[in-house]
């Protein structure tokens, strides 16, 4: 159960958002794109449906980009530029490399949120390097992602001494992202294809993996290690909480 001061997102993978299943959901907003891999990103004119569909559904909108490639840097400043003119107000883009939070700097009016593969680099025993929280705010980033299980730590009140806010990803937390894809080599594909193609198998095809060394099962889905939380997050210490219960569905 969320605590009263905490604004409940969701994260949609699909291309659109459905306004009746967000309106049902109660969120205020919707996180679009994706955290992991850039070749699911919208294409080009999906962000503006998409935005559109959150805009009937009343709900702002953040815009989720994984560690991107040169190329993936070019397809991210288009989506930025056509989101320039459709885009609803409380739109975001939340950022995984320092390469994307350097062209975030060409649209000043974009507010910026640092993600949660990239903050996890840098969370060493219960705090955050200082120079690594200079670099946060001279990205402009207005808040950090978390992971479940740091939300409610040191971690978030060394980033709100910063005037930062506390994004709570819940209730699946990133244990690893590759740059390999399981996708392709469960489906039967031989190595080279695996390696240097893609068919988006990862539209219908997960696994639940279970190591012996480990107390918990990962959820294998594309190039991410997911693993899901038990409880509620109510008891964290965040300004948001982004409920990516769909990374647990069939189905990207």
């Amino acid at each position: 159960m969320l605590a009263a001061a905490q604004e409940k997102a969701i994260l949609v993978t699909g291309p659109s958002p459905d306004p009746a299943a967000l309106k049902a959901a109660g969120a205020v907003r919707v996180c679009l794109g994706h955290e992991f891999c850039e070749r699911l990103l919208p294409e080009a004119g999906g962000l503006t449906q998409a935005l559109r569909a959150a805009a009937a559904a009343g709900t702002a909108v953040t815009l989720l980009t994984p560690p991107l490639s040169p190329g993936g840097i070019r397809a991210a400043a288009a989506l930025l530029r056509e989101a320039a003119s459709t885009a609803p107000r409380g739109f975001e883009v939340v950022f995984n490399d320092w390469g994307t939070a350097r062209l975030l700097a060409e649209f000043p009016a974009v507010p910026a949120t640092l993600g949660r593969l990239l903050s996890s680099r840098y969370a060493f025993c219960g705090s955050f390097p200082e120079p690594f929280l200079d670099a946060v705010t001279a990205a402009r980033a207005s808040a950090v992602e978390l992971d479940p299980g740091a939300g409610n730590g040191d971690f978030a009140r060394q980033l709100r001494s910063r005037g930062l806010k506390v994004h709570l990803h819940w209730p699946f937390a990133c244990r690893s992202v590759t740059r390999f894809c399981q996708a392709p080599s469960a489906n039967g594909r031989s190595a080279p294809e695996s390696i240097c193609g893609c068919a988006l198998e990862c539209a219908k095809t997960s696994a639940m993996v279970r190591y012996p060394a480990l107390s918990t099962d990962l959820l294998a889905r594309g190039n991410a290690w997911l693993e899901k939380m038990p409880g509620e997050p109510g008891g964290e210490a965040s300004d948001r909480v982004i409920d990516n219960s769909e990374y647990g569905r069939t189905a990207w």
